[in-house]
């Protein structure tokens, strides 16, 4: 090229998803399975508190109880995150 000019590089347009997929589709997928897992782990943690001996069986429980409540709390914060991700990106792809 004359004189060291390039031409411009093309605008940088993002990963290529489905226009559906957004950010916050994902964040709403992430917090629905961390809420399914939380909901395993309590179904789990029941069914051991009737099959365990009654020394442990109420330590086995309360963890169980624990990890899924810490497990459904989070997937519920980051689903509800992602419902906001989700508009916001709707919102601004519409152009209003």
């Amino acid at each position: 090229m004359a004189g060291g000019w390039s031409p411009n590089a093309p605008p940088y347009r993002g990963p290529l998803l489905p226009p559906w997929l957004t950010f916050g589709a994902i964040l709403i997928l992430v917090g629905a399975l961390l809420f399914f897992v939380g909901y395993l782990v309590d179904l789990i943690g029941t069914a051991s508190y009737f099959n365990s001996t009654a020394a442990n069986a109420a330590a086995n429980y309360a963890a169980s109880m624990e990890t899924a409540d810490a497990l459904i709390g989070v997937g519920v914060l980051i689903a509800a995150l992602g419902c906001i991700f989700h508009q916001m990106s709707v919102h601004r792809r519409s152009g209003h």
